[in-house]
């Protein structure tokens, strides 16, 4: 009986990680994490990572998501 319990719990804690892990896949945005953004902006502040969309034309070995990280100061984005 305190076997069974033991592997009821390890397979609630391991289903419990998967659906952490796959929450943060999905708020970490397309495929990657937040650029570090510190000293990106010049001597502008603050410097915060965002996502942009990528303008139609934008050549496909350029850019593979329809949306990407930059930079952001102010009103000025820069290449992370």
């Amino acid at each position: 009986m305190k076997k069974k319990m033991t592997m009821m719990l390890k397979e609630q804690r391991d289903e419990t990680a998967l659906r952490l892990l796959q929450a943060r896949r999905y708020l970490s945005g397309p495929g990657s994490s937040p650029p570090r953004c510190t000293s990106k902006c010049g001597s502008c502040t603050p410097c915060k990572p965002v996502h942009v969309p990528v303008p139609p034309g934008t050549p496909v070995t350029a850019e593979y998501y329809p949306e990407a990280w930059r930079c952001k100061c102010g009103n000025k984005l820069y290449m992370p």
